[in-house]
């Protein structure tokens, strides 16, 4: 491997390291890395005289500083959905007082970039930046259902379609008809399919030419789930998906 390119990755392993730990010291990422205490330090001065790492004088281990959340929020800002959407998440928060996701794909996962929580004091831990499965989410389905041809394709083809709870969808058929479900009522559910005890629906967020470019969620635990309240939080997230829609150039059903 090119020196270049092996150092990119080190450095990126060490900055993955901290963001999933908070703090650590040079030993004890030079055991989570395979490198020696030598490069570790080295990456570590480098990425602290940038501004991007800061040691804890108390304990001398380093952590992520506040410039991370800043090239963070530069991404996010960039992103012209995050802003059409964030209006109407709000009014459905209000509504439904439910955690409200935004969301988009990552390669062959989702991942939230934009989130209101439930304002109820039981609700769904996530958080922004967060992946999840493209196959076991109903933000996945509709990105699936709506987004470019290929992708379920790719995804059948690998056929590892992981178990996370007794209710995913693990064959490859059933995952092609739940797809194709989706697409016939404009919404997806996922019951208890990634994460236990909780049920989300979603609707795409479309472009110009009808292509899903984000997806919009609403998520609750199971304990408030009924039928009954289903069809009203299925009709509130479609119409919060054109509205957003609409927002950013979409005229139209293309199917």
């Amino acid at each position: 491997m090119d020196g270049m390119v092996r150092s990119v990755l080190l450095i990126t392993g060490v900055l993955e390291a901290l963001a999933d730990e908070k703090q650590l010291g040079v030993s004890e990422l030079a055991v989570r890395l395979d490198i020696h205490k030598s490069t570790v330090y080295r990456f570590l001065s480098s990425l602290q005289t940038l501004g991007y790492v800061r040691q804890n004088e108390e304990n001398e281990k380093y952590g992520l500083s506040y410039k991370i959340l800043d090239l963070a929020g530069r991404i996010l800002s960039g992103i012209d959905v995050r802003q059409a959407a964030r209006p109407i998440m709000e009014q459905i928060s209000d509504k439904t007082r439910e955690t409200v996701h935004l969301a988009t794909l990552d390669q062959d996962e989702v991942i939230y970039i934009d989130k209101i929580d439930s304002s109820q004091p039981l609700r769904m831990h996530s958080y922004v930046g967060q992946k999840i499965p493209i196959h076991a989410s109903a933000l996945g389905k509709v990105l699936l259902a709506w987004g470019p041809e290929h992708l379920l394709g790719d995804l059948l083809k690998k056929g590892n379609l992981k178990r996370f709870t007794d209710t995913s969808i693990t064959e490859p058929e059933a995952l092609r008809k739940e797809i194709q479900k989706t697409h016939g009522q404009g919404y997806a559910e996922d019951r208890e399919e990634s994460v236990p005890g909780v049920h989300c629906v979603a609707a795409p967020i479309r472009n110009a030419d009808g292509s899903a470019v984000a997806a919009i969620s609403i998520s609750l635990p199971v304990l408030r789930y009924n039928k009954g309240k289903m069809p009203n939080l299925q009709k509130m997230v479609c119409k919060g998906a054109i509205q957003i829609s609409e927002r950013i150039g979409f005229n139209g059903d293309k199917t």
